[in-house]
């Protein structure tokens, strides 16, 4: 059963505590020597200088060595974790110290990224503008456009209507000459028929 208490026992690297003999304590801390519950043991009476003379001493002193070994234990992983920690912190302070310079530079590049948008925006807004005003203008040429038409239009009419009846006027004009001439031109050929000789030649 001791074997198999010594197997199970991890070797860790003891640092005893004695209210007599602190300088030992020291040595054996400086050299870290690992030792199992057993060795603890052993190295403790040799410390102190005495033997078990009961099975009782013997118990009392490996429940204290395994108290002070579970307390060693528990010092050990809170160091580690520390440690562990501070290690963490050391690379989370080195990728900061890293990053410091990107992230400026990357709030630089957003600033001027946000001068860009809203030059872009503005102009944007005046190209709108102009357009709502082209299309209000094209709307109001196509109005002025139609009315032209249609005063062109209704110009037409009147310019072909006054045509119409000067042309109209024109040929009775012209038929009236036309009856007046002929008329004229009778009366002389009725003149002709009537031509009495003279009264000489009778």
């Amino acid at each position: 059963m001791e074997d198999k208490r010594k197997r199970s026992e991890p070797e860790l690297a003891l640092s005893l505590k004695s209210s007599t003999d602190n300088q030992d304590e020291f040595s054996v801390n400086r050299r870290k020597v690992p030792l199992t519950l057993d060795q603890a043991i052993d190295f403790e009476l040799n410390k102190l200088g005495r033997n078990v003379d009961s099975d009782v001493d013997l118990k009392k002193l490996r429940r204290t060595v395994s108290n002070r070994l579970s307390a060693q234990r528990s010092r050990i992983k809170k160091t580690e974790y520390i440690t562990q920690l501070e290690k963490k912190v050391k690379d989370l302070q080195d990728t900061i110290a890293y990053l410091s310079p990107e992230i400026e530079n990357c709030k630089e590049k957003q600033s001027m990224l946000r001068m860009q948008r809203k030059y872009l925006q503005e102009q944007l807004d005046s190209f709108t503008d102009r357009s709502k005003l082209r299309t209000v203008q094209i709307e109001e040429m196509k109005l002025e456009l139609r009315r032209l038409k249609e005063l062109a239009k209704a110009q037409e009419d009147h310019y072909n209507m006054q045509l119409g009846q000067t042309s109209n006027y024109f040929y009775q004009s012209e038929m009236e000459q036309q009856a007046a001439a002929a008329g004229i031109d009778q009366y002389l050929n009725l003149d002709a028929l009537n031509f009495y000789p003279p009264k000489n030649e009778m």
